[in-house]
Formats: structure tokens, sequence, C-alpha cells
């Protein structure tokens, strides 16, 4: 199990700037920068050479950590299937009938030829054969969307499947996991970046 675990969510899409589900994008100008502010923080942090980076085969995964040289693309990282919704606006989303069905129980909801939360729950479990396979001694970085993130760092950390889409991640901060003697303990790290303005 690695020493250190960073959750960092991906950067910045076209399609998430155009609020398009499930499309598999490049990177926007705001992406880009927020890739820069990453590298200025693990270089300071004097672990770029070393790091792991685990990240979704996604374009959008794949590109935030382009200046980490040791990386593995993992399918079961991928963003939820929105199934018939890829390709549609959350607005599109917003607006329909299922949104009410998502609202009353997120986790459970699955969307029509998709997934769940609770399926991408599921498929992700496997990250941890992943990271027993990682030494002691080595640090990891998990890229990927934030449903993945959410996930991952409930199963870490025993957070009740209810309260999982909850979970607070943003373009602020990281979240650094390590493992004691009595299980996991995580601490948000502010950024400081730049590149994303709310």
């Amino acid at each position: 199990m690695p020493a250190n675990i960073y959750l960092v969510l991906n950067g910045n899409s076209i399609d998430d700037t155009n609020q398009i589900l499930g499309n598999d994008s490049s990177l926007d100008n705001k992406g880009i920068k927020y890739k820069d502010d990453l590298f200025n923080f693990f270089y300071n942090e004097n672990i770029i050479n070393d790091i792991i980076v685990l990240s979704s085969n996604e374009k959008k995964s794949k590109e935030t950590f382009t200046f980490i040289h040791n990386k593995k693309e993992l399918n079961y990282l991928n963003e939820i299937d929105y199934g018939d919704f890829n390709g549609k606006t959350k607005e599109y989303f917003f607006s329909s009938e299922d949104y009410g069905n998502y609202k009353y129980d997120i986790f459970n909801y699955k969307f029509k030829n998709g997934e769940s939360y609770k399926d991408v729950k599921n498929r992700v479990l496997s990250i941890m054969f992943e990271l027993n396979k990682i030494s002691d001694f080595d640090d990891v970085i998990i890229c990927a969307s934030k449903t993945v993130l959410q996930n991952i760092y409930g199963i870490l950390n025993d957070v009740p499947d209810t309260k999982i889409p909850y979970i607070n991640f943003n373009y602020k901060s990281i979240i650094k996991i390590k493992q004691g003697f009595d299980g996991f303990h995580s601490d948000i790290i502010d950024l400081n970046l730049n590149s994303y303005q709310f």
C-alpha cells in the first residue's frame, strides 16, 4: 500500500465547459492552467520524479498529468456511464423526468443503459488490488472524475453509500490519504490555484 494517496480531479474539459455529459474531450484552457498549477504543486513537494499516476483512460485525465512519466491507465477509473444521456447537456437531464428519480436516491439511481453510483463503486473496488501492489515507500496520484473519486474516498474511509455522492471534491484542493495503524487518515490540501475562480 502506498505511503500517500493523492485524490485529484481531472482538469476541466471542453465538454465540461459546455455542460455536456459523458463525452471524452480534451482539456480546455482552464484545464491546461490547472495542469500547470498541479505541476507546480507536485514539483514543490519534491516527488514529481518518483510518484505514480493511476488514471482513467479518458483524454482529460491523461492530459492532466502529462508531466508525470510513471503512469498507468485503468478502464475502471473511467467516468460514470450516463447511458442515454451521454452527449446530452446537463440542462437536458435536469429538465427530464429522470432527474426527480435521481435526486430521490442519487447513489442507487441508474442511468438508462448506463450506470449508477453503486455500479461505479463496484467497479472501482479493483483499485484496492492495484494499491496493494505498490510499495509502502511510493506515493500515488489517482486522477479521475468526481464520481469515481467520491467512491474511492468512500471505500478507503468506510463512508456510508448514501453519503458518497455528497463528498466534496473541487478544483481548489486535493485530498491526501495516508494509512495508519487504525485505518486511513485524510487531509485536504489547499492548492491556492489561480486557474479556477469561483
